[in-house]
């Protein structure tokens, strides 16, 4: 049932019970009140006010059953809206979880199936120099096969990073502080490439991710988490001073201030 159709049926039944209220109340009026005296005038005086009293009583009576229905009405229709709005959340939140997850799984296919074609197509080269000439394609596949294997080293330790990142993401959705931070140090850990300009980004964002989880962290379980965490988070914050040293510093004075002092690397 819709909202507008739910107003429109509450409406029907306030306007019924008013109606069947003033219709008693003009039954009662119509009864003739009883005589209490022989005197005609006292008598009708004594009529008069006896149906003065009960048209006042009537109509308070009406005024109260009236404003019992609005709040009756107003009642219902703020809880049928709070339970609409609970059914759209929860609809909400469970698809976006389904987008989110989907989307993930979209991202790993495509890294997995680019790191597929870029191994064939270095085969293919490979095999070709080694006909063209033995030697030189001995050679010159030794080198590139270096090459090739650094290179996809490095693109997996990349990916696994980005693995580790998106989970601490998903994580930190649900509201779970602690699973999030652990990721986010695995991440950082395992973030190699810490000289050149990209790899300082990834290791900036993840330690601006931490911070953020150690400001806003507000229960004891997370709080533990952290806690137990603080001397591996202290071999982290000693590898990247020298090429973050702002973030680094930040998340020093945030622990300092919340859990406990870290040591520093002399």
């Amino acid at each position: 049932m819709s909202l507008d159709r739910a107003l429109r049926v509450a409406a029907i039944v306030l306007v019924f019970v008013i109606i069947v209220r003033i219709w008693t109340f003009n039954i009662s009026l119509t009864t003739d009140p009883i005589a209490t005296t022989d005197d005609p005038t006292v008598a009708a005086l004594e009529a008069q006010i006896a149906q003065e009293r009960r048209y006042q009583e009537q109509l308070i009576q009406i005024v109260l059953w009236s404003i019992g229905g609005v709040m009756t009405i107003g009642v219902l229709l703020v809880g049928y809206g709070w339970y609409q709005n609970r059914i759209v959340y929860d609809r909400d939140r469970d698809a976006l979880t389904q987008a989110l997850g989907a989307n993930i799984e979209s991202v790993r296919a495509q890294i997995e199936n680019t790191q597929t074609q870029h191994l064939e197509e270095q085969r293919i080269k490979l095999t070709n120099a080694i006909e063209v000439s033995a030697k030189d394609a001995v050679q010159q596949a030794i080198l590139y096969g270096e090459h090739v294997s650094t290179k996809t080293e490095s693109r997996l330790d990349d990916l696994n990073v980005l693995m580790l990142d998106i989970r601490g993401d998903l994580y930190e959705l649900k509201d779970l502080q602690g699973a999030a931070f652990l990721f986010y140090l695995q991440a950082l850990s395992a973030q190699k490439s810490q000289g050149d300009e990209n790899g300082k980004w990834v290791a900036a964002n993840l330690l601006l991710k931490i911070e953020n989880i150690i400001t806003t962290c507000d229960n004891e379980i997370d709080a533990g988490v952290i806690r137990a965490s603080l001397s591996r988070v202290n071999t982290l914050l000693n590898q990247y001073q020298s090429i973050l040293p702002g973030p680094v510093t930040t998340i020093r004075q945030l622990l300092t201030a919340k859990f406990q002092p870290l040591d520093t690397e002399t």
